[in-house]
């Protein structure tokens, strides 16, 4: 049976309104739904590969380690995925400036290892630690402490979508991050806590708010009427959710759906401090430009693993079909021994030299399937090329198709995608048309220091 996890919710609505589980199970539910219905396609690691991502997760552990044991008026939550090299220093641009405004001695980060932690030397930020740690701590706790917790709902569920997940193993952890994070906020007592997605740390959120510290979420990505995370039918507690938004734009300010989780008043747009950087300091790639030339159009493409493999042999096809076109294919993370073993049309190529915003500023257009880099690449001036994989652009950019922004054209499949390529020249130099066209706020560093004297003084 075909289950659509918004359905689910309006059909047990009552029933997963007291159960307080539900709260925090539900973004592992959603998920599953999602790898039900898609094919999960994205390349794994083997043998002493494993081994050796093991030995430096280990390693991650001692990461900043004294710097747990001092106390701090703020704590801030992020990874590394979004730290760059910038003036010589590996700069995280969601969440770097916020601690320079926040005051760095006072101020903790609390690092997830992405991609590895850098040497702490080249890095702007004074206090920081792995997450690592936290999560060794959760794995040792959670082998003592174990309960058998059946839901009767929970399994009437599961037979009814034919699904399977061990949710009583997903709350026992649950309970022991909840009360790590709770004896840690109570030696330290800070006094907000700011976080990049809040839906897979609610146990931090819940330990928070019980001893009375402000949360405060930093948007990561698209949140769309779409987004389970940030929409649903149902009545959530408080208490799993942060207390403000820090969102990109104002389409979330001025949401009027009842489902929308969040308070409005709330919610304050910001905007983006890397997209503002590097609109005024982006210097050109002499390697890949001399790799250009040879072509008559550029196309960046943002990856996401939910579709990976299906748009590498969609763009693999197409790519054959017009050879005087390059793309360059942009992972979330690059990862040599998955990528170099596929092959791909010499048209097609990676360059992990340099991130996906500075790629895209190398490009006539950006191309992805729902990336957030769709709602980026126009304020960089470079429109996107939307592929409506699944109807998954449809589904989470839902308000670019509603808007009809100038930014986009969408395909449905490889016919419409090669036309649209193959047009005329009105579409290869429509660059400068789009500069500022994108959903983003402009002037992040003043909005930013508003929103923070704002709610830091409420």
């Amino acid at each position: 049976m075909h289950c659509d996890f918004r359905e689910l919710e309006r059909k047990y609505k009552k029933d997963l309104e007291r159960l307080g589980e539900w709260n925090y199970l539900r973004n592992y539910y959603r998920e599953l739904f999602i790898y039900n219905n898609l094919k999960k396609n994205t390349v794994s690691g083997r043998g002493f590969t494993k081994f050796v991502n093991l030995l430096k997760e280990i390693r991650n552990v001692f990461y900043g380690f004294s710097a747990w044991f001092k106390k701090y008026k703020y704590v801030v939550f992020s990874n590394n995925e979004r730290r760059l090299l910038k003036d010589g220093t590996f700069f995280d641009v969601r969440v770097d400036y916020l601690i320079q405004l926040l005051g760095e001695d006072e101020t903790l980060l609390v690092e997830t290892p992405v991609n590895g932690h850098k040497d702490k030397k080249l890095l702007p930020v004074k206090n920081i630690v792995s997450r690592r740690l936290i999560d060794v701590l959760t794995i040792f706790f959670e082998k003592l402490w174990k309960k058998n917790n059946n839901i009767q709902l929970l399994n009437k569920i599961h037979k009814e979508c034919k699904i399977s997940f061990d949710y009583s193993r997903q709350i026992n952890r649950f309970k022991v991050q909840y009360r790590i994070y709770l004896l840690w906020f109570k030696l330290i007592r800070p006094k907000a806590i700011f976080l990049v997605c809040y839906y897979d740390k609610q146990y931090l959120i819940k330990a928070a708010h019980e001893l009375g510290i402000q949360v405060i979420e930093i948007q990561h990505g698209i949140i769309s009427k779409n987004h389970f995370a940030y929409f649903s039918v149902l009545k959530l507690n408080q208490v799993y959710l942060p207390d403000y938004l820090l969102s990109f734009d104002t389409n979330l300010k001025n949401e009027n759906s009842p489902e929308f989780l969040f308070d409005k008043e709330k919610v304050f747009p910001v905007g983006s401090f890397y997209l503002e950087y590097l609109k005024t300091n982006f210097k050109e790639d002499k390697n890949l430009k001399k790799i250009i030339e040879n072509y008559n159009l550029v196309i960046g493409v943002s990856l996401q693993w939910t579709v990976e493999n299906e748009l590498i042999e969609f763009l693999s096809r197409v790519a054959r079909r017009v050879q005087n076109i390059l793309f360059i294919l942009i992972p979330r993370k690059w990862e040599p021994q998955k990528y170099k073993k596929i092959r791909l049309p010499s048209n097609i190529i990676f360059y992990p030299k340099l991130d996906c915003y500075q790629i895209i500023l190398h490009c006539n257009y950006h191309c992805t399937v729902y990336s957030t880099c769709a709602l980026e690449a126009p304020l960089l001036g470079v429109p996107n090329i939307l592929i409506n994989l699944n109807g998954l652009t449809e589904r989470y950019l839902s308000y670019l198709f509603q808007k009809k922004h100038e930014s986009c054209y969408i395909v449905k499949n490889e016919e419409e995608f090669v036309n649209l390529l193959q047009y005329d020249e009105q579409f290869a130099n429509k660059q400068e048309y789009f500069m500022g066209q994108g959903v983003y706020m402009n002037s992040y560093k003043k909005n930013l220091d508003d929103a923070l004297h704002h709610i830091l003084n409420s």
